[in-house]
């Protein structure tokens, strides 16, 4: 895991950064890279998870694990961190039968005027206009995913 992680940290460095050599760490960064490698083993993470997150641009064990928590791993993730989508509106979705591809489709707010015209559904959720369960039901109501039978 320390391996996977210092890769990280050489892969991360100012272009300006002075000291060790290109393809190895210094000494601080060696302490840094021990702690990180204790958190994210603390979160029950292995080497290849680890490696699989921090190629999907998460830095933090938290955040993985919040991931995790909501019944992800880094390659299912990996479409709606493209996207930013938090993990638990993803989960919303992935449970409703919503994938991420469907957040382009194209939304007009009741008594709002559009934002520039051109407001998806993925637009709405970012600027906190529309949650995701009144995404999942535009979707439904568009007969984009089934109505759900009870």
């Amino acid at each position: 895991m320390e391996q996977a992680l210092a890769r990280d940290q050489i892969r991360r460095r100012s272009p300006y950064w002075y000291g060790a050599p290109d393809h190895k760490i210094a000494p601080d960064e060696y302490s840094t890279v021990q702690r990180l490698a204790r958190v994210w083993a603390d979160n029950w993470f292995n080497d290849k998870e680890v490696t699989a997150w921090l190629a999907l641009g998460v830095q933090s064990p938290g955040d993985a694990a919040g991931w995790r928590k909501q019944g992800f791993d880094a390659t299912s993730a990996a479409a709606w961190l493209a996207i930013r989508v938090q993990s638990t509106s993803a989960a919303i979705f992935t449970a409703a039968g919503v994938t991420p591809a469907m957040l382009d489709t194209a939304y007009a707010m009741k008594g709002k005027a559009l934002r520039g015209g051109k407001l998806t559904l993925q637009r709405a959720l970012e600027h906190q206009d529309v949650t995701p369960e009144e995404i999942c039901s535009e979707l439904r109501r568009l007969g984009a995913i089934p109505r759900q039978r009870p």
